[in-house]
């Protein structure tokens, strides 16, 4: 067993441990997840149950880590209870971290901006090599930049495990302590993100071809559904804007449905991801005790 301050499990370690948990898990999981995101359709409150069950499947995988037997109703109940936490640390997540993007692309546009006005007023673009010097610059800054909005957003990624799994943790200290559990392991993160990605590539594609097939039947019911209901209520209402909002919505639900269907498949594996992240870097920094178990029948 590895104690704080041994080696931490590589990224290799992670990412297989998290396939195992995926496909031996795979039905029961995939039902949370449709369920997580038929509510994520529903403004606010739909959002918030979203927000916990995900929280479940991260608590399943890392009770599972602990040893600890947890049924998925029991994991529910206990992330439901934290349900308006885990959408308010996800609302402060989002607002975070699109201030970072703010912040670090106005600098980079003050790299960037200046410098090709000043090259303009001195008709300096005619020289190619110049030019050339401006992209690759401008090149830099920008990798610079996504890099530096990258770091900081894997920095808070593990945000929702302290609200499911530590007493005490309210929306406001989940990013605080988030930072304190990813630091040093940022790299790490985001090359399990990056490989993961990479991995799920082969079923992604097979999945995606169903969805395609099935959003083109959606659409031929949508198309007709919305044409009856868009008469329905020009002949009600009278009103051709109403009208073209019942042709309208169930386009967009024929859109959605595919795109939801695709991204709750794959949700148990990212939050089986988030779950051994989070699980080894509490471990690595506070003196749990580190093994990953054996799924094995």
């Amino acid at each position: 067993m590895l104690q704080a301050g041994s080696p931490s499990l590589n990224v290799g370690n992670i990412l297989t441990f998290s396939l195992q948990v995926y496909g031996r898990h795979f039905w029961r999981y995939l039902w949370l997840s449709l369920q997580a995101y038929a509510w994520a359709l529903v403004p606010v409150y739909g959002w918030a149950k979203y927000s916990a069950l995900m929280g479940a499947l991260s608590r399943l995988v890392v009770q599972q880590l602990r040893g600890v037997t947890e049924s998925p109703l029991q994991a529910v109940t206990v992330a439901q209870g934290k349900m308006w936490g885990l959408l308010g640390a996800g609302m402060l997540y989002g607002l975070v971290s699109a201030g970072a993007l703010v912040v670090i692309g106005g600098a980079g546009l003050l790299l960037t901006v200046p410098l090709a006005l000043r090259l303009e007023g001195l008709e300096a673009w005619e020289n190619p090599w110049i030019g050339l010097g401006f992209v690759l610059w401008a090149g830099v800054v920008a990798v610079g930049a996504l890099v530096a909005w990258t770091w900081l957003v894997f920095r808070w990624l593990l945000y929702p495990l302290p609200l499911v799994l530590e007493p005490g943790v309210g929306p406001l200290r989940s990013l605080p302590r988030s930072w304190h559990l990813t630091q040093g392991a940022v790299v790490k993160i985001q090359l399990v993100v990056l490989i993961g990605g990479l991995l799920l590539l082969p079923f992604q594609l097979p999945v995606q071809m169903v969805m395609n097939m099935v959003q083109m039947m959606l659409l031929v019911f949508a198309t007709l559904i919305g044409g009856i209901v868009s008469v329905i209520l020009a002949a009600i209402v009278g009103e051709p804007a109403v009208a073209g909002i019942g042709f309208l919505v169930p386009m967009v639900f024929a859109f959605l449905i595919p795109a939801f269907l695709v991204g709750a498949v794959f949700a148990p594996f990212w939050q089986a991801v988030l779950g051994a992240l989070y699980y080894e870097s509490q471990c690595q920094r506070e003196g749990w005790g580190l093994v990953l178990p054996s799924l094995d029948p």
